[in-house]
């Protein structure tokens, strides 16, 4: 993939590698967050994904964390007809309960429907 993908979102994967919050990835930190990339299961490589984006931690993906994580996948993501309107019926999608935010639950039961 040859994309340039938003600084929010490098920002957002340094600060899931450095799990204890040192302000460095040390080796461990590396390959463990590469294992579970590698060898998680569905669910846990799920959990990684959205904890990438829900930058401050609340469970939820809301704001400005929702548009990071659609620029992403449209940068990421095969090209699909609709565009921005495919972008906006994917969220449409994600957010069942239709409160403007994404729970875990919610973002692992769209992904899974994509499979």
């Amino acid at each position: 993939i040859n994309a340039q993908l938003p600084a929010a979102f490098a920002a957002a994967m340094f600060d899931l590698f450095d799990s204890d919050r040192s302000g460095t990835v040390d080796f461990k930190e590396l390959v463990l967050a590469l294992s579970l990339v590698q060898r998680g299961t569905l669910a846990e490589r799920m959990r990684m994904c959205f904890e990438t984006f829900d930058t401050d931690h609340t469970g939820f993906l809301e704001g400005d964390e929702i548009t990071v994580m659609m620029e992403c996948f449209a940068k990421v993501l095969p090209r699909s007809p609709g565009g921005g309107a495919d972008i906006a019926r994917r969220l449409e999608v994600m957010d069942t309960d239709g409160d403007g935010a994404i729970s875990f639950h919610e973002f692992y039961r769209a992904a899974s429907v994509d499979e």
